[in-house]
């Protein structure tokens, strides 16, 4: 029921192991995933639905470069519907591109 103003009845956790520092405001949403940046273990996680969330750098093999650069800024986690791609901003310099797609 939208708009009771009660207390929520019932919540549940996507995953107890990936999560936001408070006050990231680093999430995107596609048509078919949520997308956030872990910034403690320096991962893009996707949550395609379902019970199970998706450490992007180890599936898609960016482990090694992530864990290489320096996360110096909040990074920015947006989806370009156009091409249908998540973009992250890690730092000033370096962006990753993950397209849903391919």
């Amino acid at each position: 029921m939208l708009g009771n103003g009660d207390i929520l009845q019932r919540y549940d956790y996507l995953t107890t192991v990936y999560g936001m520092r408070k006050g990231d405001h680093c999430s995107a949403q596609s048509d078919t995933a949520l997308y956030w940046w872990d910034s403690i273990r320096k991962d893009i996680i996707q949550y395609p639905g379902g019970n199970h969330v998706l450490p992007l750098k180890r599936a898609k093999t960016v482990n090694k470069y992530i864990n290489s650069i320096d996360v110096s800024e909040y990074p920015r986690v947006v989806y370009d519907q156009k091409y249908s791609e998540i973009l992250a901003k890690i730092n000033k310099s370096e962006y990753l591109a993950y397209n849903e797609y391919i």
